[in-house]
């Protein structure tokens, strides 16, 4: 989903983002608004030795546009490492997964969840703009 000019975009329901280099809702300039009520989910279950997924967003907004977050923001699994018969083990093939970008004068507005568990990745980014924390954030590696 994308919005700008002062559009105005929301998810009620499910977003699942997978390859790499996905968004799952962008917003841009001034007067967008971008909602999440519902999940986002970055997936990397499709990522291989072959097709890896080193960039992976699940909101970015960008040049003043703002992002309120009600919902879920989180990885579809445990990429950083899980315990599988009793051995920690790491998908190499899922790094750089953030869950909200917010770049140059935007807002973030977190009332929700966001939850990151990849190598590699972050919660949120920042740069040059502003985050207003009313919820979770959780970044395990």
């Amino acid at each position: 989903m994308a919005a700008d000019n002062g559009g105005h975009i929301i998810n009620d329901n499910e977003i699942r983002v997978y390859g790499d280099k996905s968004i799952g809702m962008y917003g841009k300039g001034a007067g967008t608004k971008v909602e999440n009520n519902g999940t986002i989910f970055l997936d990397g279950s499709r990522a291989t030795d072959t097709n890896k997924i080193q960039s992976m967003v699940g909101v970015y907004v960008d040049e003043g546009a703002t992002f309120v977050n009600n919902g879920d923001i989180r990885t579809a699994d445990a990429y950083a490492g899980k315990i599988v018969n009793g051995v920690q083990k790491v998908n190499n093939n899922v790094v750089g997964l953030v869950g909200v970008a917010v770049m140059n004068g935007s807002t973030l507005k977190n009332y929700g969840n966001i939850d990151i568990d990849a190598n590699e990745s972050f919660g949120v980014v920042v740069r040059n703009s502003v985050i207003k924390n009313y919820g979770n954030f959780k970044n395990k590696k």
